[in-house]
């Protein structure tokens, strides 16, 4: 998982291959979507738990953040857009859910 979130941090914009892998990560059922394409999907995916923190932005690049609602585990990730952004701290915050990170 760590890995995806650490590549969607690099690249230009979201793709088929980046939700499919998205997808099969977290173990989702059914058709795969445009979770990096689209914000609405991607806010969609936040644990359990888990709130999202105001976007920021600094030239080019997209800041999220997410915390667990009792305010002890923050994740975050900058990225070339808000979807790709949101789906790179989810990522983080699944993996420390699964004890990864």
């Amino acid at each position: 998982m760590l890995h995806l979130a650490d590549r969607l941090g690099q690249v230009e914009r979201g793709g088929a291959g980046a939700d499919l892998s998205l997808h099969l990560l977290l173990g989702l059922e059914g058709d795969v979507m445009p979770y990096t394409r689209q914000p609405a999907l991607a806010f969609e995916l936040l644990p359990l738990l888990y709130a999202w923190l105001p976007a920021r932005r600094s030239d080019e690049r997209i800041y999220m953040a997410c915390r667990r609602i009792d305010g002890t585990l923050l994740h975050r990730q900058w990225a070339r857009t808000l979807p790709l952004a949101m789906c790179g701290a989810l990522l983080r915050a699944h993996a420390a859910l699964a004890g990864e990170a």
